[in-house]
């Protein structure tokens, strides 16, 4: 009966102790960016810029990001702040695949060339033709270039920034109501939501749907057809589909949530 108990312990602790060693591993693994992604809805980071550290920082609370890179001290930085990091070549489509990019939100590419994003959005479209991709273009003439390869959207910080200091050269009130709702640090900022086909104020025109009045948030544009339609005019017909462009602050947003969402 004791060798009965004496086996029994030491399978026991054995058992305990090949557990320990996987989750171990598995940690391990984790911190190296060696596990592959079975998150759906995430945001995937290609290539560590200021630009995407600013992105990271701005949408990390509200989702999980997945960061592609291979260099040591990007990997340190992600662990320290607490964003998934994968070890991987983002241009490689086999390195691509671990970050389960079919299934994501969305993919950010800021790499140190154009030539190099190119090259990855055109690996993400061969995994994936409708996950959402934004890049950034290093230089302005590779835009179309980019948008070609399969981008949704492209940005060009220089081109930005160039227009911000020319607003700036007088008083720059127009600079600084930019950079106020693009970095929140106000307390406003600028948020976009969908219209679906039963929300009650789908069939309305702006004027009908007081949006100012019920919610606080001021309409600035609608995005239709994959066009921006600028301080739409107080007639204009708000449809199915259409996203709206607002400036408000959390509680604001909320209500406008509730506006929309709620049926005829």
């Amino acid at each position: 009966a004791i060798s009965v108990l004496i086996f029994g312990i030491g399978s026991f602790a054995a058992a305990i102790e090949t557990i320990i060693a996987s989750l171990v591993e598995r940690e391990h693994n984790r911190l190296m960016g060696l596990i592959r992604v079975k998150k759906t809805g995430h945001i995937v980071v290609c290539g560590w810029s200021e630009s995407t550290r600013e992105c990271v920082a701005e949408t990390e609370e509200k989702d999980i990001i997945y960061l592609i890179d291979t260099d040591e001290k990007v990997r340190k930085e992600a662990i320290s702040r607490n964003i998934h990091f994968i070890n991987g070549d983002p241009t490689r489509i086999e390195d691509l695949k671990k970050a389960n990019i079919e299934k994501a939100k969305a993919v950010i590419v800021d790499l140190p060339t154009d030539s190099e994003t190119i090259h990855c959005i055109l690996g993400i479209r061969k995994l994936s033709e409708k996950v959402r991709i934004i890049a950034e273009a290093e230089r302005h003439e590779n835009i179309e270039q980019i948008k070609l390869a399969g981008a949704n959207q492209v940005l060009s910080p220089f081109v930005l920034s160039g227009k911000l200091m020319y607003q700036s050269i007088d008083m720059g009130y127009e600079a600084m109501f930019v950079q106020e709702v693009l970095t929140s640090e106000s307390g406003s900022k600028m948020q976009e939501i969908s219209v679906k086909e039963n929300s009650q104020i789908c069939g309305k025109t702006i004027e009908q749907a007081e949006l100012d009045k019920n919610t606080g948030v001021i309409l600035v544009g609608i995005g239709r057809d994959h066009k921006l339609i600028v301080d739409p005019s107080r007639k204009f017909k708000i449809e199915s589909g259409d996203v709206l462009l607002c400036i408000g602050n959390d509680k604001e947003f909320k209500e406008l949530e509730k506006l929309v969402i709620m049926e005829k």
